[in-house]
């Protein structure tokens, strides 16, 4: 069976309500189900074992270090990699069931992604991607970039014709505290590779991120809730040279 070469694979921090949807999407597909608890401070850990999963603790700031580590748990043949707030319709599911019957000549596919604004549809302005999500084990490597690290393969990668549902924007809230961590985490990289704060990038590169996404690039097109969506990321560019200023700050007054 299809099912026999699934294992589905998860790294959680604190996953919340739908981390147990997106448990709950997968069971009737995965051979296994590996989580990588993170640190939670919630019920993730306890929600991945009663949906039947193997549960693993593994501490790390390094995304690269951590999606290795959840790789090498894995024992199916083909593994689907998922974010707690990604969650796989019927579709997509027999999909994927699909290829991996069919022998495909192909060992990894990106997949589509369909993002959500407080539950409703974005198709506009940096919300309409695909990412290397579904492949065979050994055929992808890992590497760090920027916020979050990715799946790369020297192979020709498929592309799956249904998409993936992300939940990544719920609330003001929460996409302000994430935007945050985002900022401090990809000022912390540009530290590391010694990239200068001007007065423009403070000042400026905010703005025109939000020109960008929610006028040239037609995200008003996504209704005016996507004013908050597309300011959020203002705020993350502003904040990231305002951590970055800070972190050269301190340097400065730690060598006096």
């Amino acid at each position: 069976m299809a099912k026999d070469m699934l294992s589905v694979v998860y790294i959680v921090k604190n996953g919340g309500k739908l981390f147990s949807q997106s448990l709950a999407a997968v069971q009737t597909y995965a051979n296994e189900i590996i989580v990588v608890d993170n640190g939670s401070t919630d019920t993730s850990a306890l929600i991945a074992r009663r949906a039947g999963a193997h549960v693993y603790k593994h501490n790390s700031s390094s995304e690269s270090v951590l999606r290795t580590y959840a790789l090498s748990k894995a024992h199916s043949d083909w593994i689907l990699f998922l974010d707690h707030d990604e969650i796989v319709s019927t579709a997509l599911g027999n999909e994927l069931i699909k290829l991996i019957l069919a022998n495909t000549s192909k060992n990894a596919y990106v997949i589509p992604y369909r993002n959500h604004l407080f539950g409703k549809e974005l198709n506009y302005a940096g919300e309409t991607y695909s990412m290397l999500r579904f492949f065979k084990k050994k055929s992808v490597y890992v590497t760090e970039k920027r916020v979050h690290a990715t799946f790369q393969s020297n192979k020709t990668l498929g592309i799956t014709k249904n998409k993936l549902d992300h939940y990544s924007y719920n609330s003001l809230l929460q996409i302000l505290i994430k935007f945050t961590n985002y900022a401090k985490r990809d000022a912390r990289e540009k530290y590391n590779k010694h990239e200068t704060v001007t007065l423009r990038k403070l000042l400026m590169h905010g703005p025109h991120l939000f020109w960008v996404r929610f006028i040239k690039e037609y995200g008003y097109k996504d209704g005016l809730q996507r004013i908050m969506l597309d300011l959020c990321f203002a705020y993350m560019e502003c904040a990231t040279y305002a951590f970055l200023y800070y972190l050269y700050i301190r340097k400065k007054y730690a060598q006096k």
